[in-house]
């Protein structure tokens, strides 16, 4: 039951990435939530600055979810990040890994797999 909301979670997660929906994030993450992949993203402030500045810097940035498994406390996710700059890959395929507490995601860590050319 537990792996299914956590799994869920997530999921709701990219779909805030998606939409840029900043309210979202005060039901889906920690206050204290922390990013590995940018360190200067700690709290939902910072979070909320970030996604924004994502939203207006790739206004056709999302994330697409093939494979989401979790197991306890954490949660895994594979798939891939679309944005369009010119000069740049438009494509990674990307790890994600999620720690889950008191039923909101409290840290994520990435792992870029691939850009695209």
């Amino acid at each position: 039951m537990r792996g299914s909301r956590n799994k869920a979670l997530v999921r709701a997660y990219f779909d805030l990435w998606n939409t840029g929906d900043e309210a979202a994030a005060e039901k889906l993450l920690t206050p204290d939530f922390a990013d590995h992949a940018h360190p200067e993203v700690r709290g939902l402030d910072a979070f909320k600055a970030s996604l924004r500045k994502t939203r207006e810097a790739f206004p056709d940035f999302s994330v697409e979810v093939d494979v989401v498994t979790a197991e306890g406390d954490y949660v895994t996710a594979l798939g891939m990040t679309r944005r369009t700059v010119q000069g740049e890959p438009k494509v990674a395929e990307v790890l994600w890994f999620f720690r889950i507490r008191n039923k909101r995601i409290a840290e994520w860590k990435t792992g870029v797999i691939a850009l695209e050319k």
